[in-house]
């Protein structure tokens, strides 16, 4: 199997049972009664984890890239991570004050719904806007098989399915119904136009189908839902 789509599967899907505990131990106090355990399982598990496996993946992707430019993108990448970062730290950290707070406070609300997610999605937007460009500058040695390329198409399904909910519980379905299309038809324009060999660019397999899944799963949810209500809502 292509190195790459071993870092994709991976990024995918060894962090998935780590948020799902979280979830599942969201309601465990263990400072009291204001802080519950999911808080530290994100923090001190989640993110140094799902932050390692993407430095794994852009590494494998950019490896090849001229060592002037490799640096530049580099830099890019750090700066995308920070954001973030920095994006989930304002969440967690305003989502255990607001519900403290039973939503009582407005800058605490601020910081949890919007603030901390528009942060978050733009920084993991330049993350894979710089995946993207590296797969694109330096195309895989060795073709992914028909076998890989449907994993890959899967995997990009249901990730994309999970960012949409993400993006719509954060308040910024536009990432779903805009920004993926927008991507989607950007990266084609650029293959079609240097005349790339899909089977050499396992990262823009997976980006893309994620970014189509992300817009179908967006405009269906809107469609069932007549807008954008937060999915937490009916739970």
């Amino acid at each position: 199997m292509n190195n790459i789509t071993k870092k994709i599967l991976q990024l995918v899907y060894v962090p998935s049972p780590v948020y799902a505990a979280s979830a599942f131990l969201s309601q465990i106090p263990i400072y009291r009664n204001s802080i519950k355990l999911n808080f530290f399982i994100e923090v001190l598990i989640f993110l140094p984890l799902i932050t390692y496996l993407l430095f794994e993946l852009y590494n494998e992707v950019s490896r090849h890239l001229e060592k002037t430019l490799k640096e530049r993108m580099d830099i890019l990448f750090v700066i995308s991570i920070t954001y973030f970062l920095a994006g989930m730290g304002i969440h967690f950290t305003g989502n255990e004050i607001n519900n403290f707070l039973n939503n009582s406070v407005e800058i605490a609300y601020l910081y949890d719904e919007i603030i901390g997610h528009i942060v978050t999605y733009s920084g993991f937007l330049g993350v894979i806007i710089i995946l993207s460009i590296a797969q694109i500058l330096s195309p895989s040695e060795n073709k992914i098989s028909k076998k890989e390329e449907e994993i890959l198409i899967l995997t990009g399904i249901i990730f994309g399915i999970f960012a949409s909910i993400a993006a719509i519980e954060g308040q910024a379905p536009y990432f779903g119904y805009l920004i993926a299309p927008l991507l989607s038809i950007l990266f084609l324009i650029i293959i079609k136009k240097n005349k790339l060999l899909v089977h050499q660019l396992p990262t823009l397999v997976f980006v893309m189908t994620s970014m189509i899944s992300l817009f179908i799963s967006t405009i269906v949810y809107w469609i069932i839902f007549q807008g954008f209500p937060q999915p937490s809502s009916y739970l």
